[in-house]
């Protein structure tokens, strides 16, 4: 079902792209035979004793002529890239069902749990995670440890007053800081089994405990592909 979801999107994206070419195309086509309507007309009904300048049309032709030639060339690039970006989408569908950590700012809240990772340059004096709302609003903040390196938090789904937030997508941020209060070097993510693949903009998107992250953005792989 998957599968046939990712090369349906991949499909539509193609066609319209293709669509986008072909109406440039047409629209060229009009306009140019709009010009050769007027010309004609200029042509008839010019003065025998001072006939109209041949460089000049002669030059607007060859510029419609080279937008043409343009038109056909994006024409091409955009057939190549929804090609490549079907392609894109047949692949990741290999990622279901592996185990995948990414770099997000992005978790998902399940059954009152969700697991962030996250990794620090070096070591620091102070470490902390805040959740928020896709609106914005805070959460929590955690405290979170201060040693270089991977390490991972959990949440327990509850905010600042001990309330069980509903289930969903929440965005998280790590504000790390040294000992001379200078920002230090910091990622976050998330992690978990990929369980789905969309394409959007061209770009493959895999849903991974809950929210989707660009495939880009993928740091490691384990696990044997799914069926």
């Amino acid at each position: 079902m998957v599968t046939a979801t990712s090369s349906a999107t991949a499909a539509q994206t193609a066609q319209q792209s293709t669509s986008n070419a072909a109406q440039a195309a047409v629209d060229l086509s009009q306009n140019y035979q709009t010009f050769l309507q007027l010309l004609t007309t200029q042509l008839q009904n010019q003065d025998p004793l001072n006939p109209m300048d041949s460089s000049q049309f002669t030059s607007q032709l060859v510029q419609f002529s080279s937008v043409e030639q343009q038109i056909q060339s994006n024409k091409n690039l955009e057939t190549l890239i929804g090609a490549q970006a079907a392609t894109q989408a047949a692949d990741s569908v290999n990622y279901i069902g592996r185990t995948v950590a990414a770099s997000s700012d992005t978790v998902g809240l399940k059954n009152g749990s969700a697991t962030i990772n996250y990794a620090l340059n070096n070591n620091v004096a102070t470490d902390t995670i805040t959740i928020s709302t896709t609106s914005g609003r805070t959460v929590r903040v955690l405290n979170a440890e201060t040693g270089q390196g991977a390490h991972t938090i959990t949440w327990d789904g509850k905010d600042a007053n001990g309330n069980i937030m509903p289930d969903g997508s929440y965005k998280i941020a790590i504000t790390a800081t040294n000992a001379d209060q200078s920002a230090a070097g910091a990622s976050i993510g998330v992690s978990g089994t990929v369980t789905g693949v969309s394409l959007v903009n061209n770009q493959p998107l895999l849903a991974v405990g809950g929210v989707t992250v660009p495939l880009a953005n993928v740091l490691s792989v384990s696990g044997g592909a799914g069926t």
